[in-house]
């Protein structure tokens, strides 16, 4: 029966704003936008500097803006994010009482995966709500900020190029 939820889910109209994703175990769903204000007032990390560091872009002369401990740090703190909005447990191996493996929760690709995929999400949605608002006049006062500059290059990258992978995009800084 879940199955066949799931399978009608993905052919109706959803105008309900529902984020749905993989927790590791199950499929899931949050509302994009309780997740979205979470996200601007999560009191642990700011996202926008977060996010800048963890892309660590090149300087013109081919050196590094953040050291690699900086950016290993912004990425902890983006994975530490994702996991309170979604609820999401980190992926580890664990053998329960009858001797079978359990691997719950998700990995670090899988974690960077679905913050990447969040901001996409949003993106998509205020592209196509740009003529309207996107949250309801009760909740005006508590509307989140908009996406900052820098998300352009998010949406257009989609998903799965991510500024932050399973393997560290630290570059370390070069000369003395």
């Amino acid at each position: 029966m879940r199955l066949l939820s799931w399978v009608w889910s993905l052919f109706s109209r959803n105008d309900r704003l529902l984020f749905s994703y993989w927790d590791g175990r199950y499929r899931r769903s949050v509302d994009a936008l309780e997740a979205w204000r979470a996200l601007w007032t999560d009191k642990d990390c700011d996202w926008v500097n977060d996010s800048k560091v963890a892309s660590n872009p090149i300087k013109s002369d081919g050196s590094a803006f953040y050291g690699a401990a900086e950016v290993y740090a912004a990425e902890d703190s983006l994975r530490g994010l994702t996991r309170r909005i979604f609820g999401v447990k980190k992926w580890g191996q664990s053998i329960n009482e009858n001797g079978v493996v359990t691997t719950p929760g998700l990995t670090i690709d899988e974690t960077d995966t679905l913050f990447n995929t969040f901001i996409t999400y949003i993106a998509d949605l205020k592209k196509k709500r740009s003529s309207s608002r996107i949250s309801s006049p009760a909740s005006e006062s508590m509307e989140p900020a908009p996406l900052p500059e820098f998300a352009d290059s998010i949406e257009s990258s989609g998903p799965d190029s991510s500024f932050m992978s399973s393997e560290s995009s630290a570059v370390a800084p070069i000369g003395p």
